[in-house]
């Protein structure tokens, strides 16, 4: 299943009303049940993006839904960005070199 590396950043507004309602984000969160995590946890950080997720999906397609999705809600922007493991790119890699 193709991983991918999501990106969070809340808008001002959003911050705003965070501090009043804090389920908010609770409603953001649940956005991504339907994506496997692998047991990776959700992060919250500091700097330029808000939330960092992990995550699998069946196909391009569920990613890009659940983006469009989070995007309308008006209170957060996304950044998705496919991702493999090191050792998988190493293969790929080395696959290159093979061929070069």
């Amino acid at each position: 299943m193709p991983l991918f590396v999501l990106l969070t950043k809340l808008t001002g507004e959003c911050k705003q009303k965070l501090r009043d309602d804090p389920k908010i984000l609770e409603e953001i969160c649940g956005k991504l049940e339907g994506c496997d995590q692998k047991g990776y946890p959700q992060l919250a950080t500091l700097g330029q993006y808000n939330f960092v997720n992990i995550v699998e999906v069946v196909d391009e397609s569920t990613i890009y839904k659940l983006s469009l999705e989070l995007n309308s809600r008006g209170d957060v922007e996304t950044t998705i960005m496919p991702a493999l493991p090191l050792g998988e790119y190493l293969d790929e890699v080395r696959r290159m070199r093979d061929l070069g």
